[in-house]
């Protein structure tokens, strides 16, 4: 069913690094799974603990072949009834009419557990209550840095071969064809392992995180500066 209520919690402001600093509004409400305890404030559906969540981040745009995705998600509670499917990012509400008839044309019905979320300023949090996050581009991707923050908060980026996605996401994800049937069995093969996928993608986390960017910037300036001591 398309939905565009969620689930609210409160989220603290976080800290990136002693240079970055990130604020997110804590009074957001976010589309978080029922854990089963006092606090738990509902405005929606709940989605249980136990259920598959697969998200798509991305502007409502051409390039990001929303078409594609939503042909997949047709076709996926055919294996999995039980999955819960979060679409945000600009255009991605039911008060988009092109959004709202692509579903349509797509084939979503109304037993789909589709979330329609709009824009978000707390990807972070919406990313670690997934299991996989998708990229379904068709063009115009350089390297997809979504897929790199969908890995840090531990779930499993699955992407079409564009750009560099598919180097991108190597040891992390899965890269897949542009064929709705395809991606559906790469969502499927990652749900059969999501404890190995999710300790890979953590184990990552060092590797792109915002100390190693910081630590290499840091590099590069030193670099330079050595350099013009050098020549002076």
């Amino acid at each position: 069913m398309l939905r565009a209520s969620v689930v609210g919690v409160d989220i603290s402001p976080a800290r990136c690094g002693t240079i970055l600093h990130r604020k997110r509004n804590r009074h957001q409400p976010i589309l978080a799974r029922h854990r089963n305890r006092a606090g738990d404030h509902a405005t929606g559906a709940r989605i249980p603990t136990t259920v598959p969540v697969v998200v798509f981040a991305a502007r409502f745009d051409v390039m990001k072949d929303h078409g594609l995705f939503l042909r997949s998600v047709a076709l996926h509670p055919l294996d999995r009834p039980d999955a819960h499917y979060l679409v945000c990012g600009a255009g991605m509400t039911l008060e988009n009419d092109a959004f709202r008839a692509l579903a349509h044309e797509s084939g979503i019905s109304s037993s789909t557990n589709l979330h329609a979320l709009g824009i978000r300023d707390d990807m972070p949090a919406v990313y670690q209550i997934a299991d996989i996050a998708v990229l379904t581009s068709a063009f115009g991707e350089a390297s997809p840095l979504c897929l790199l923050e969908v890995a840090a908060s531990g779930a499993t980026p699955v992407t079409t071969d564009v750009g560099d996605a598919a180097l991108t996401v190597q040891d992390i994800g899965c890269v897949t064809t542009h064929a709705p049937a395809d991606i559906v069995a790469a969502w499927d093969d990652v749900l059969t392992r999501p404890t190995e996928l999710r300790s890979h993608a953590l184990a990552a986390r060092t590797g792109f995180g915002g100390d190693r960017m910081i630590a290499e910037y840091a590099a590069v300036a030193l670099g330079l500066l050595g350099g013009n001591r050098a020549v002076a």
